[in-house]
């Protein structure tokens, strides 16, 4: 007996068919979402008067804080890295998004930026921690830029 014929194999490209074009570090943004998620659904409840949730709330604010500290050292000694191989980063460029990057990561990642802020000024009153959930969207935007940005190379200053 023959095994069905299920059309196509879909790892074939098909030329009829298009793509959403693929740009890099898209499982940063998704991160990025899923930590505004888990902060949104126990926050807000909590802001609301679920105040069995208080102590889940501020758990994983603290989660998203300690996440964010190791993104922020991983985006640091990764453009240490590229630094140390002629790469010129500054601060200011590692942490803001250029007009380089792709639209899809800078608007996925300042919309994330924007929205963790507007959690954590309508939850702070009853979840102080959530004031701590804007540095991950910033954390990752460093990571961003330190993995995929394009820079130019540092200048050699000669001395006389």
């Amino acid at each position: 007996m023959a095994p069905a014929d299920d059309g196509p194999d879909p790892s074939i490209d098909n030329p009829g068919v298009t793509r959403a074009p693929a740009w890099p570090g898209r499982k940063l943004v998704v991160w990025a979402w899923v930590a505004n998620f888990a902060v949104a659904v126990t926050s807000i409840p909590v802001a609301l008067g679920a105040k069995d949730l208080e102590p889940v709330a501020a758990g994983i604010c603290v989660a998203v804080l300690l996440l964010s500290i190791v993104v922020w050292g991983w985006a640091f000694f990764k453009s240490l890295a590229r630094t140390a191989r002629d790469d010129d980063i500054n601060v200011g460029d590692l942490f803001i998004l250029r007009a380089s990057a792709p639209k899809p990561v800078r608007w996925n990642l300042y919309g994330a930026l924007v929205v963790s802020l507007v959690i954590a000024v309508a939850t702070a009153m009853e979840n102080p921690a959530t004031t701590l959930v804007p540095l991950l969207p910033l954390a990752y935007m460093g990571l961003w830029n330190a993995k995929y940005q394009k820079y130019p190379k540092r200048r050699v200053v000669r001395r006389r």
